[in-house]
């Protein structure tokens, strides 16, 4: 199994490590969300090369940095470390940058002015989109903490209550 140093390669983004951030997270998403992509990525029949291709058509104007740490992940048949690794690195650029991160899930792909109120907080965000919760959003952060302002946590809510 191969290790990624983490440290390491926040330290090669450089200027561009918030952009490696949301790449990692943004394919950390993809393949947690994407069955077929899963099956791609893991099929011993398919060349590298070809994986490697679909990779950077999946995120045009992506960094040299992220294209080879995906490349490299190929090689090794390691795809399935991508949410291990973004967590970590989210982690470290958080500490590096003295913001708190946080995840925000959406229903429906937010609108500009949706993100731009989280921008006017002053914190670091990644964003992923999941029709499940109806309405609304989740709002994690790094810590652990969770503020569910979703429809479908709200109807959960309400059903705990009617049951007891």
């Amino acid at each position: 199994m191969i290790k990624i140093d983490v440290p390491k390669l926040l330290a090669l983004a450089g200027d561009e490590s918030e952009k490696l951030e949301k790449e990692l997270y943004a394919f950390s998403y993809k393949t947690a969300s994407s069955f077929e992509l899963n099956l791609f990525l893991e099929n011993e029949k398919i060349p590298r090369s070809i994986k490697k291709q679909v990779v950077a058509d999946l995120f045009p104007g992506a960094s040299r940095t992220f294209l080879a740490l995906a490349g490299l992940l190929i090689e090794q048949d390691a795809c399935r470390m991508i949410p291990r690794i973004a967590r970590e690195y989210r982690g470290l650029l958080a500490k590096k940058s003295g913001k708190e991160s946080y995840e925000i899930i959406f229903s429906s792909e937010p609108s500009t002015e949706e993100l731009s109120a989280f921008d006017r907080k002053g914190f670091r965000y990644n964003f992923r989109v999941d029709p499940k919760i109806l309405g609304g959003f989740i709002l994690k952060s790094m810590k652990g903490s969770v503020l569910d302002c979703s429809m479908a946590g709200k109807l959960n809510k309400m059903k705990e209550e009617v049951l007891l």
